[in-house]
C-alpha cells in the first residue's frame, strides 16, 4: 500500500515526463523533417524551369524501367536514366511552347500508322491500319483498364514529343544554311593574310608578380560558369572480410570425412548426396581429358564404388566416388530423322499424336534398314529438324555428352552403337532415327558423384570479425586512422572524386549506403562509420567533401594564377611602354624584331611564337606601314607593325563556298543533339533533389 501510496503521488511528474519524452520526439522528428531548419522537406524529385517531377510519379517510373532492365539492375542506374530522359524531354517540351510548336492531328495519325501497321488491334479486314479500330481500343480500354489507358496517354505524349523533336532538329538545320555574304567572309578569312613585323616581351622574362586569394575569388565570381562544380567526395575504408578462419576449414573437413564411410556403402548414391551435399547430384561419363582437377589422375584410376577424399577444391571439401566404368567412343558422324507430335512445340503446325509419330518412325526406320541409300531423301521429306533435314539429317562430327543438350541416355545410346547402325530413340523433341558412322576407337569413361561442402565463416568466426571491425570503429574516433590500419593490419582503400548520385564503391562493388553517408548534412571531415556489407564489414572515413557550387579559392588557385600573373604582368609591361615605334619598343626592352609572312585569321600563327589570335587579330586592323600599340597576347606583350596586305582576289561566285560550309556545318552538328540538349540546359534552372529520395 505504501508503494501504491507513492505511485500515485507521484502521478502528475510521470504524466510530466512521460509527456515531455513524447515532446522530444515529435521536435526531433520536425527538426529531421526540416520543420525548423533551413532545409526545408520536399516531395518534389527535381525542379525543372517551372515544372516539378513528383516523387510518386518518378519512382512509379523507375520500378518500370527496373522491370524492363531485368532483376540484376540497380536502383540508381534506373534513376539516372529515368532522370535524364525526364530532363531532356521536359526541357524540349517547353522548348517548343516558347517557340509555339504543336503537333497536328495528321502528323499524329501518321505517326501511329506507321507504328502500329500489322497490328491486328488496329487493322482491318486487308490488314491496314485503321483509325475507327484504333478509337473503338482506346474507348474500350478507357472503361475497362484504367492503367492500360494511361499507358496509352503516355504513348501518345511521347510521340507528340518525337514529332516536335524532329521539327525542332529541322529547323535548326535549316538555320545553319550559309549566306553568300557568309560564304564571302569565309573566303577572305582563309586567304587574305599579311606580312608583318613585330617584337614581344615574354611572361616569363617579365618581372614577377604576386596573386593574391582575393585576386583570386574575384576572377572566380566575374567568370561563374567555369568554376561550377558537382558535389564531390573523397573517403577511405578499410575492409573486415567475413573469411573461414583455420577452425572452419578443419571442422568441415571433419564432418565430410564422417560420412565416408556411409558414403562407401550407399546403395543410393543421388539421394545420399543430395542429404548431404552443397551441390546436386551430378554423374555423367567423362574421359580423363574431361576431368579438369588436380585430382584428375587419382578420381580416374578409383576402382568401382571406391570413394576419394576428403580433398579440397574451389573452397570446398569433397567425397568423389566412382559409380561406373564403360568404354564408349568419344565422337562419332551423326545424322537424325526427328519426327516429332503434337505437344512438343518443335512445330506448331504437327498434329500427330505420340503415338502415330512412333508408328511413323518405326515404318520409316524399317525402310531404312533396307535400303539406307534412302536416309537423305526421307530427312528432307519427314524430319521435323529442317536445318539437318536439309542437310540429309547431317549434325556432323560430333563429341560424347554434346549431343541434344548432353542428354545422357541418348548420348550413351548414340556412342555406345556399333559403327554404320541405325536405331530409334525418344527424347523430349520426339522420336529420332539415328544413324552413326566413324565411331573412334572406345576408350574407358568413369562416371563419378561427387559430395561437397563449402568452408563458410562460423558464427564465431562471424562474430568475432563483426567485434574486430567494432572496435576499430570506436579506436577511429579517437586515434589516427592510418596508424590505426596498422595495428589491425588492414589494408586503407582510398577513393576520391565521388559523386553524390554514384552507387559504385571501388573493390566494394555498389555501395549505395556508403555513398549516402558521405553526402549527409551531418557527416564532417574525418567522421567514421561502420557499414555491414555481403561479405563483411566496412570503416569508412570521409576525408574530405566539395559542395555543389563554386570551387572554393584553394580549389580554382592552380588554374587561376597562371592567368591572373599573366594580366598583371601584360598590365605592368603595358604601363612602362614609352615607344611610338617598333625599333622603340625594341630598345627600351630590350627584345629582338621578327617578321612573319602569309599570316592570316583561320591559322593566326607567328613564326617562332606559336598561335596568337589576339595579336594577329589587332594586325587585320592596321593601315599598312603603321604600327600598333602593346597588345596582350598568350605568350607576351607585343608590338605589331604592317608591312603588306595581301587581300585574295574576289571569286565571280561564292556559292560552292556557300554549299560546302553548309555541307560541313550539318555533319558536324548530326548526331550532336546531346551538345544541344547541353546547351538548353544551360538555359534552365534545374533543381535536382534524388539525393534525398535514393
Amino acid at each position: 500500500m505504501a508503494i501504491l501510496s507513492k505511485i500515485r503521488q507521484r502521478t502528475v511528474v510521470l504524466i510530466g515526463v512521460i509527456a515531455l519524452a513524447l515532446f522530444a520526439f515529435v521536435l526531433a522528428d520536425v527538426i529531421n523533417q526540416g520543420g525548423f531548419s533551413g532545409e526545408k522537406q520536399t516531395s518534389t524529385v527535381g525542379v525543372i524551369g517551372d515544372e516539378k517531377i513528383e516523387q510518386e510519379t518518378f519512382a512509379r517510373q523507375v520500378e518500370n524501367y527496373r522491370n524492363q532492365l531485368g532483376a540484376n539492375a540497380s536502383t540508381m542506374r534506373a534513376v539516372n536514366q529515368v532522370w535524364d530522359a525526364q530532363v531532356n524531354q521536359t526541357i524540349l517540351k517547353q522548348e517548343f511552347e516558347k517557340l509555339g510548336l504543336q503537333a497536328t492531328r495528321a502528323q499524329i495519325l501518321d505517326y501511329l500508322e506507321d507504328q502500329l501497321a500489322g497490328n491486328p488491334s488496329f487493322s482491318n479486314e486487308d490488314g491496314l491500319f485503321s483509325e475507327s479500330k484504333m478509337v473503338e481500343y482506346v474507348a474500350n480500354i478507357k472503361e475497362t483498364n484504367l492503367q492500360e489507358y494511361q499507358a496509352w496517354q503516355k504513348y501518345l505524349e511521347d510521340i507528340e514529343v518525337q514529332i516536335l523533336t524532329d521539327s525542332y532538329y529541322n529547323m535548326i538545320q535549316a538555320g545553319l544554311n550559309v549566306t553568300l555574304f557568309e560564304a564571302e567572309r569565309i573566303y577572305k578569312l582563309n586567304n587574305d593574310n599579311l606580312n608583318l613585323e613585330f617584337a614581344y616581351v615574354a611572361y616569363e622574362d617579365a618581372e614577377d608578380v604576386k596573386v593574391s586569394k582575393s585576386d583570386i575569388k574575384d576572377y572566380i565570381n566575374k567568370n561563374k560558369e567555369r568554376f561550377k562544380q558537382d558535389a564531390k567526395a573523397d573517403i577511405e575504408y578499410v575492409f573486415f572480410e567475413e573469411v573461414p578462419s583455420n577452425e572452419d576449414d578443419a571442422n568441415v573437413q571433419t564432418a565430410v570425412k564422417t560420412l565416408m564411410g556411409e558414403f562407401k556403402t550407399t546403395s543410393n548414391n543421388e539421394e545420399f548426396i543430395n542429404l548431404n551435399s552443397d551441390s546436386p547430384y551430378q554423374a555423367r561419363f567423362q574421359f580423363e581429358y574431361d576431368l579438369k582437377s588436380d585430382f584428375s589422375e587419382q578420381l580416374y584410376n578409383l576402382n568401382q564404388d571406391e570413394v576419394y577424399g576428403p580433398y579440397k577444391e574451389n573452397e570446398s571439401w569433397k567425397l568423389s566416388k566412382l559409380i561406373e566404368i564403360k568404354t564408349i567412343a568419344d565422337s562419332a558422324d551423326v545424322k537424325h530423322i526427328l519426327i516429332t507430335f503434337e505437344g512438343t512445340r518443335v512445330d506448331p503446325e504437327v498434329t500427330r499424336t505420340k503415338e502415330e509419330a512412333k508408328q511413323l518412325a518405326d515404318s520409316l526406320f524399317s525402310e531404312l534398314n533396307k535400303n539406307k541409300a534412302q536416309y537423305a531423301q526421307i530427312a528432307e521429306t519427314f524430319s521435323a529438324d529442317k536445318q539437318s533435314g536439309a542437310k540429309g539429317g547431317e549434325l556432323g562430327t560430333l563429341k560424347f555428352g554434346n549431343l541434344f543438350g548432353g542428354d545422357k541416355e541418348f548420348n550413351e545410346k548414340v556412342f555406345t552403337a556399333k559403327n554404320e547402325s541405325l536405331q530409334v530413340i525418344e527424347s523430349d523433341f520426339g522420336y529420332h532415327i539415328v544413324h552413326v558412322s566413324n565411331l573412334t576407337e572406345p576408350k574407358k569413361a568413369v562416371k563419378i558423384a561427387s559430395l561437397s561442402q563449402k568452408v563458410l565463416p562460423s558464427d564465431k568466426t562471424s562474430t568475432t570479425i563483426y567485434r574486430e571491425a567494432s572496435n576499430f570503429l570506436l579506436d577511429s574516433r579517437e586515434k589516427d586512422f592510418d596508424e590505426l590500419a596498422k595495428e589491425y593490419g588492414v589494408d586503407i582503400k582510398p577513393i576520391n572524386g565521388i559523386k553524390q548520385l554514384e552507387e559504385r564503391i571501388t573493390g566494394l562493388g555498389v555501395q549505395r549506403p556508403i555513398v549516402k553517408w558521405a553526402f549527409e548534412k551531418d557527416t564532417k571531415a574525418g567522421n567514421t562509420e561502420f557499414f555491414e556489407i555481403t561479405e563483411g564489414f566496412v570503416i569508412a572515413k570521409l576525408v574530405k567533401r566539395n559542395e555543389k557550387g563554386l570551387q572554393s579559392v584553394e580549389q580554382a588557385s592552380a588554374a587561376v594564377t597562371p592567368i591572373l600573373k599573366k594580366e598583371k604582368q601584360a598590365k605592368n609591361i603595358i604601363s612602362k611602354a614609352k615607344a611610338n615605334s617598333l625599333e622603340d619598343f625594341t630598345t627600351q626592352f630590350g627584345v629582338d624584331k621578327k617578321r612573319a609572312t602569309a599570316v592570316n585569321l583561320e591559322s593566326p600563327m607567328l613564326t617562332g611564337v606559336g598561335q596568337e589570335p589576339a595579336v594577329v587579330g589587332a594586325a587585320f586592323g592596321l593601315e599598312e606601314g603603321t604600327t600598333s600599340a602593346p597588345v596582350k597576347g598568350e605568350k607576351g606583350v607585343f608590338v605589331v607593325k604592317l608591312l603588306k596586305r595581301n587581300e585574295a582576289p574576289a571569286l565571280p561566285s561564292y556559292t560552292g563556298i556557300a554549299k560546302k560550309e553548309t555541307e560541313e556545318r550539318l555533319k558536324n552538328i548530326r548526331g550532336q543533339n546531346s551538345k544541344l540538349l547541353k546547351a538548353l540546359k544551360e538555359t534552365r534552372e534545374i533543381e535536382d533533389n534524388r539525393a534525398r529520395f535514393y
